[in-house]
């Protein structure tokens, strides 16, 4: 399993480093080395939804973890979900297509990141300012 180090902030804000490992093929997976989920796997249908599976895990404390793939304004296209395993998501602006790809657990800052709530909205509300329909 490839391995990355990423930050995790708590609830202070307080910054922790810590190595996130996940598979690059079906079965998806990813495992987070820290105390507020260890030991967890969390499986999905690609590393986009076992990153929300664990986002959601740690929203339960108020922790956040600082990558591309938990950005307000990022999100998978479906040809990266269905052939890529979603390793890639588009950086959105409202209003304009989106055309910058990022890797899904690259380094991000705290105040770029959201909720998976506050994510799924601002994708809808882009898809909107396109007027493109899901």
């Amino acid at each position: 399993m490839p391995q990355q180090s990423v930050l995790i902030a708590d609830q202070n804000n307080l910054l922790v480093s810590c190595e996130l490992s996940y598979s690059d093929s079906l079965p998806y997976s990813i495992r987070l080395d820290h105390e507020l989920v260890r030991g967890h796997v969390f499986s999905g249908r690609d590393l986009f939804e076992c990153l929300i599976a664990l986002r959601r895990e740690l929203e339960k404390t108020g922790a956040q973890i600082l990558c591309n793939g938990s950005r307000t304004d990022a999100y998978p296209s479906g040809m990266s979900r269905s052939m890529g395993g979603a390793r890639m998501v588009y950086l959105m602006e409202l209003g304009r297509p989106a055309k910058e790809l990022v890797e899904i657990f690259g380094k991000a800052d705290l105040e770029k990141i959201g909720s998976v709530e506050q994510q799924r909205s601002y994708f809808r509300m882009w898809l909107d300012s396109l007027g493109t329909t899901q």
